[in-house]
């Protein structure tokens, strides 16, 4: 997967959460939320709303808050509402399995990004042009 494909499934993410809570709450929809899932309205703010995820747990209390679906919010398949889901059939256990394997594959894929965008900045020092395809980073540089 590509830098741009990781950073895209980043922002698709931070939108989803973003179109979530601004749902039918106008102004003051951080604080609305913060209260709910019991969080600083700066941590909504300034982490997940900047690319960062949060926890399994307070994911689970966001899916259940607002009745939806934890494949909606983290990857986008699939229905929005549980009640248009086979999802709530899920017992919390199991819900909190899955998004715990979707929050480790998010660390996997954030670190290989770093890896790969620090390869790519060595190789652009060493004076070799930025335009390379994924799998040359991959490689270490080299075509």
């Amino acid at each position: 997967m590509s830098t741009s494909e990781n950073k895209n499934i980043c922002s698709e993410f931070t939108k989803r959460l973003i179109e979530l809570f601004q749902e039918g709450l106008g102004r003051n929809y951080v604080s609305v939320w913060a209260k709910r899932i019991s969080v600083s309205p700066q941590t909504i703010r300034d982490s997940w709303f900047k690319g960062g995820f949060p926890g399994a747990d307070k994911i689970i209390r966001i899916c259940k808050e607002a009745d939806i679906s934890a494949n909606w919010l983290l990857l986008g398949i699939g229905p929005q509402r549980l009640s248009e889901s086979s999802e709530a059939d899920l017992g919390d256990a199991d819900m909190k399995v899955l998004i715990e394997e979707i929050v480790e594959n998010n660390r996997y894929l954030r670190k290989r990004v770093q890896e790969l965008e620090s390869k790519l900045k060595r190789f652009e020092e060493q004076g070799h042009p930025s335009e390379m395809d994924d799998e040359s980073l991959i490689e270490g540089g080299s075509r």
